[in-house]
């Protein structure tokens, strides 16, 4: 993980390229919120956020989003988005705490990947073409092949008959 005084890059695949951190590295995001605060999330990308001398971070949730690519039987996961969502009390000097004060962190895997889709082979189509003597009866030659044929199968079955 590239680490610089400025910025903080995380691995998109397996298999990052240091020396490009543009093409295989996503930067981090950070969002700050101060517990009891109406004020919105205050969010940057790529720096790490310097606390100010009254805050105290007392919950760090790390957000990871990625998603399945490639084929169905076996998807290889890509990293879409990290964020460091930090949560903040004001500390007061004046004031003892009467309470205890819970540090805790949490990381969070969301999958942002669509529904895969099969890609299936398509439907054979019949073959609809007509033989070339579909047709035959009703053509000029057909009928004189019929007439011959016919003429053939009178004799052949006067022959039968005589041989009986």
């Amino acid at each position: 993980m590239p680490f610089n005084s400025f910025n903080l890059y995380v691995a998109v695949d397996g298999n990052p390229n240091p020396s490009n951190i543009s093409g295989y590295w996503l930067p981090v995001t950070y969002c700050i919120f101060e517990i009891g605060s109406s004020n919105e999330p205050v969010c940057q990308q790529g720096s790490i956020p310097n606390p100010s001398i009254d805050q105290c971070y007392t919950r760090l949730d790390i957000q990871i989003a990625y998603a399945n690519i490639g084929s169905v039987t076996n998807p290889q996961p890509i990293l879409g988005a990290v964020v460091f969502h930090y949560q903040s009390v004001a500390k007061t000097y004046t004031t003892t705490l009467t309470t205890p004060l819970l540090i805790s962190q949490s990381v969070t895997f969301q999958d942002i990947s669509n529904t895969p889709v099969t890609q299936g082979d398509q439907l054979p189509r019949p073959n609809v073409r007509l033989p070339g003597d579909f047709f035959y009866p009703f053509t000029l030659n057909g009928a004189r092949r019929l007439i011959l044929f016919s003429s053939f199968f009178n004799l052949f079955i006067i022959f039968v008959l005589t041989l009986m």
